[in-house]
């Protein structure tokens, strides 16, 4: 199912090639394989990613050329590369060949095929409403762009219904100093960094915003769009208070984070967490969280939803413990 949906989906946003086999394989020894894919380019790449569907699990891979990222820890059979900083750039002149390395699980060498993604192209065009106020500006057009941009920002499993066709899963890893699941939030100033104090600010004054101007959104036809933007911070924010006088306010690391230009779907650096409890206190960004789930508390109590009562029940009885 994957594969037929990377197949019909992304030629359109990325200028992807087909699937080509795996050639001159050979046994390396002691479990390892050595292996070519060799692409006939018809386009300059500019930046590039490559999905590999191995025949059998394949741990271990490398490449001169490219640097694995996970997506899926529990498939071994399925490997994604993406370019190194000097490598994006290929020209249509020669033939691209990206060897490849791995470790069999089992002795026997694998078969495989491969899939190249140019991403030095981005064909999506984001609708424009129509102007319903008779306002010079189009101000539907702001509202659903300004929802958009914390679209784009997400981080963790991302829903079905993905409007940003460029943006994947991403940081699926994270997690508290104790194994507590951390995924999802937004990512912070085109860094991929999540911290929780500008964040939790954010979701404060997006909130406030439609708590006050809720029929601006509603003409706009942004209304639910800007409950489903607005949810998807706050769903990490609860998340983050994993017990008693102990919240979490930061995922990954600034210095670690900014030696990477890259997508953050291609992230491999390590993520560290940091959290306030009771003996290192945080009652500034603990109030800013608490302010956040009390305005939305409000919000989607008119909604009508359970997740109004799960977000009074935080809000009330454990947020405030840290202040």
């Amino acid at each position: 199912m994957m594969v037929i949906h990377l197949l019909c989906f992304l030629p359109a946003i990325v200028g992807a090639l087909d699937f080509i086999p795996m050639v001159r394989v050979t046994n390396a020894g002691n479990g390892g394989f050595n292996g070519h894919f060799i692409f006939n380019l018809t386009e300059d790449l500019v930046g590039w990613k490559i999905q590999i569907d191995f025949s059998k699990a394949v741990t271990g891979l490398t490449s001169p050329v490219g640097l694995e990222y996970v997506k899926d820890s529990s498939n071994e059979t399925v490997h994604y590369l993406v370019n190194k900083d000097h490598t994006g750039i290929q020209t249509t002149n020669p033939q691209f060949d990206v060897m490849v390395q791995g470790t069999m699980k089992d002795g026997n060498v694998p078969s495989a095929q491969a899939y190249l993604q140019n991403m030095g192209h981005d064909n999506f065009k984001p609708p424009i409403p129509s102007n319903t106020d008779g306002t010079k500006y189009n101000y539907d057009e702001v509202l659903m762009k300004s929802i958009m941009f914390y679209l784009a920002q997400r981080s963790g499993k991302l829903p079905a219904d993905n409007p940003i066709p460029w943006r994947e899963d991403s940081a699926l890893n994270d997690r508290g100093q104790n194994g507590e699941d951390l995924t999802g939030g937004w990512y912070d100033a085109g860094d991929h960094v999540k911290f929780g104090l500008p964040q939790a600010s954010a979701v404060t004054l997006l909130t406030w915003g439609l708590l006050q101007y809720k029929d601006a959104y509603n003409a706009s036809g942004q209304l639910n769009e800007m409950y489903d933007c607005i949810r998807w911070s706050l769903e990490w924010l609860l998340k983050c208070h994993t017990g008693k006088n102990e919240l979490y306010i930061q995922v990954g690391d600034g210095n670690l984070d900014h030696s990477f230009w890259g997508r953050p779907e291609d992230m491999t650096m390590d993520r560290p967490s940091f959290k306030v409890t009771s003996d290192k206190p945080g009652s500034d960004v603990a109030g800013e969280y608490a302010a956040a789930m009390a305005v939305a508390s409000i919000v989607f109590k008119d909604k009508g939803c359970t997740f109004y009562i799960y977000l009074l029940f935080k809000q009330k009885l454990d947020t405030f413990e840290y202040i």
